[in-house]
């Protein structure tokens, strides 16, 4: 495992809301762990699917971006259940330090979610 200084940034397209994390992680081969805020998350790199999974004591969610393809998650919500959660791709650009990704989060098929996610890293 090697530490490594993690930067996101996220951005809900719909809500014009931001969000920025400089915070340090592990890298094993293709997975990223680290916490934001009390929220562990782990992001998976494959060649051409990332899956970002993030859980807290509230809630746990599972979003599997693959290039113009629309994939099931997972959205579980503490008191609540489970929900229905498509995962829509519309950019993915992965690289040796990091990757982009916008997708539209599909729980209301009337009011999909529009997000960009960026992650980059360095030893």
């Amino acid at each position: 495992m090697g530490k490594i200084n993690i930067i996101t940034k996220l951005e809900n397209v719909n809500e014009k809301k931001f969000f920025s994390t400089d915070c340090m992680g592990l890298k094993t081969d293709n997975k990223i762990k680290f916490f934001d805020n009390n929220i562990g998350i782990t992001i998976t790199i494959n060649d051409n699917e990332i899956e970002i999974d993030r859980r807290c004591d509230e809630y746990e969610i599972v979003i599997v971006a693959s290039l113009l393809e629309t994939k099931k998650g997972i959205y579980k919500i503490k008191g609540l259940g489970n929900l229905d959660l498509d995962v829509k791709t519309k950019k993915l650009e992965i690289n040796e330090n990091g990757f982009e990704v916008n997708y539209l989060m599909i729980l209301d098929s009337d009011n999909p979610q529009e997000f960009k996610y960026t992650v980059t890293y360095r030893e």
